[in-house]
């Protein structure tokens, strides 16, 4: 290891003290220089690398006092942070760029957790010690250095997310209380009044009103939230109020914050809004359902004494009870304000996709069908106005880890149902091999692209949170794919992007460019072109998606290679060649460098399995659980 502060560190240094200013260092730049001697002493003149060798920027966590001429610079990079590797340490004057210290270390690989690979990732604390002449007095660091190595993040973000659930039961995936983020309208300007909401089990506070531009109507005014925070500074909700005209959905940023999103209003073409706010629902409204039964055992005693219940005995010889706990036979009692209707849905195996509903003869519905495929039940009552909803999913059902949610509309009720679906698909022959029954298999089509990309849709897939898709390869090995939503995708349509690690080596060898090719990309339709003024080679592929990350190293054929990040393009790459002595090389000198692309690249049709896992939806409603398994009861106000 080497290390050196920097003659720029001691011109900076000097002026602080002429202008009596603190010296700041507040960044810490890391890098990963390939054929770097450690051993060889830093050149103090040396700043920073070529951008194409940073691989990340991160801000000084801790400044600590050693003694009066020492200070310890450390940063904190937790399991969030990664993938990289990094064998140099730059600690910077971020606003004016200057180095001040520099590190040059063994290679060391900072991973991140991922969840879909079971990844754990690192932590790593790292500390930069400088030592100068009264290096405290000149930082105003009077806070003795301690010992920051222990990564709490991993419990602190459980602890957090078990509220953050636990305020999803109570409140559902939003809930605005009283005004609360009201969208109102006052001599055309529309603005949103402050108030509290809880939006994906976050307690939001909008402290005065904020003014909506909506631009092109109609369009939604939505309210946006994430929590976030360093690893050691104080995390706090926060969000913003953003339109859109299409629907939006719960996200993850790139910065790996979850965002969860609630609709507030709609701005009609005329100008006027509907207020799309779900307040608050609690035990005050399940009160104000007076007839409803507070217990299972005064259920079952209504149950067999209203008028439905007594024709039902007399047709079948069995009791409402029996009915309705064992095979989910309606009941209702139109003698009462509120009447209380149960319907059991399920699904008929022999038309895949369709549900069926028992009724009772005093609440027929009708037009009661599935709609989103089959996935979301939807029951109508003529003349009547649906007051509360209580959910509960069937029991063959559950055991397939359903989970069941629902709305209210004024003659209706939808029942919001998901399950996990677990499959494969060959991509040679685009047969699926299912591991459960919930979702049918030919709903499914799949498209595989000349470029590779697989397009599967489904009807009910838009219910899905989240999937996790791996692309098995012939031989077995499992690699990781990334999905792309469309910007505005059609219901049910989800657009799976294979991926894969890409590498190989381009060379020249005095009459033409030779291309290694490995099994993962094909490299046919490759175009190359020498600018020889500047020494540079531009590489096209039709199928070459340009990244940032693209990975250059030298080859032993007498050339310096560098690439930067501006020179990644939509379908193609620059590589820039440089003898040891500065100069530009012609082409009668070797040339050759290896890449490596570990997001995008090069890439044949996809062969070998898709494995898909479609995780678990979760539709949020003001329900409480119903302990009796396979029953929907609807409160219905007469009109």
């Amino acid at each position: 290891m080497s290390q050196v502060i920097t003659n720029a560190f001691e011109t900076y240094w000097q002026g602080c003290l002429t202008d009596q200013s603190p010296v700041v260092l507040d960044e810490v730049v890391l890098a990963d220089i390939p054929d770097l001697d450690i051993t060889v002493p830093i050149n103090p003149d040396t700043g920073l690398p070529a951008p194409g060798y940073i691989v990340h920027r991160h801000p000084v966590d801790q400044r600590g006092r050693v003694n009066n001429n020492a200070v310890a610079y450390t940063i904190v990079m937790d399991t969030t942070v990664g993938d990289f590797s990094f064998n140099a340490m730059y600690l910077i004057n971020k606003a004016t760029g200057i180095v001040g210290m520099i590190v040059f270390k063994g290679r060391e690989e900072k991973v991140k957790t991922d969840a879909s690979t079971n990844t754990t990732g690192n932590s790593m604390v790292k500390s930069m010690l400088m030592e100068y002449d009264r290096a405290a007095d000149a930082t105003m660091t009077n806070v003795a250095a301690g010992t920051w190595q222990i990564d709490y993040s991993a419990r602190l973000n459980g602890m957090e997310e078990e509220q953050r659930q636990h305020a999803l039961q109570l409140f559902g995936h939003h809930s605005f209380i009283d005004d609360g983020f009201q969208l109102i309208e006052q001599s055309g300007i529309y603005k949103v009044m402050p108030g509290k909401a809880i939006v994906g089990g976050l307690y939001l506070h909008l402290e005065k009103a904020q003014t909506v531009y909506p631009g092109a109507k109609p369009v939604g005014v939505w309210v946006d939230a994430f929590r976030a925070g360093t690893l050691l500074s104080a995390w706090e909700n926060r969000f913003s109020l953003v339109t859109s005209v299409s629907d939006l959905n719960d996200y993850q940023d790139q910065s790996g914050y979850l965002h969860s999103v609630a609709k507030i209003a709609t701005i009609g073409a005329d100008g006027r809004i509907t207020d799309h706010r779900r307040k608050e629902t609690h035990s005050h409204q399940w009160a104000d359902m007076r007839e409803v039964p507070d217990d299972i055992g005064k259920l079952k005693e209504q149950l067999n004494e209203n008028t439905g219940a007594e024709q039902v005995r007399t047709s079948t010889g069995k009791t409402v009870e029996d009915m309705l706990l064992k095979g989910g036979l309606p009941f209702g009692n139109d003698g009462v304000k509120y009447a209380l209707s149960a319907a059991a849905f399920r699904r008929d195996k022999a038309v895949a996709g369709d549900w069926f509903v028992i009724s009772d003869t005093a609440h027929i519905p009708v037009n009661s069908r599935g709609i989103e495929g089959g996935v979301n039940p939807k029951i109508k009552y003529v003349g009547k106005r649906i007051g509360a909803l209580i959910l509960s999913p069937d029991e063959t059902l559950a055991m397939d880890g359903v989970s069941v949610g629902g709305s209210v509309g004024s003659d209706f009720a939808v029942m919001s149902m998901g399950a996990p679906c677990s499959f494969s698909v060959d991509l040679a022959t685009g047969e699926f091999d299912f591991d459960t029954h919930y979702f049918d298999k030919l709903r499914f089509k799949l498209v595989i692209s000349a470029q590779g990309v697989v397009t599967l849709t489904h009807p009910g897939m838009r219910l899905m949170r989240e999937a996790i898709v791996r692309y098995v390869a012939p031989s077995s090995t499992d690699k990781n794919l990334q999905i792309h939503y469309q910007q505005t995708p059609n219901p049910g349509l989800t657009s799976l992007f294979l991926l894969g690690d890409v590498e190989g080596t381009i060379s020249y060898n005095g009459t033409e460019w030779v291309v290694g090719s490995s099994d993962q990309w094909d490299t046919r339709d490759l175009k190359f072109t020498w600018d020889e003024e500047n020494g540079a080679l531009l590489v096209e592929h039709q199928l070459l998606v340009g990244s940032p990350t693209l990975t250059v190293t030298m080859l032993d054929l007498g050339a310096n290679v560098y690439t930067a990040a501006s020179q990644a393009g939509s379908n193609s790459f620059k590589v820039k060649f440089r003898k040891h002595d500065g100069s530009i090389p012609s082409l009668s000198t070797a040339l050759g460098f290896y890449f490596y692309r570990g997001e995008s690249g090069i890439r044949k049709q996809p062969k070998g399995k898709l494995l898909v896992h479609l995780g678990q939806v979760q539709v949020n409603c003001d329900h409480f659980s119903h302990p009796q398994g396979n029953v929907w009861s609807l409160g219905l106000m007469e009109n």
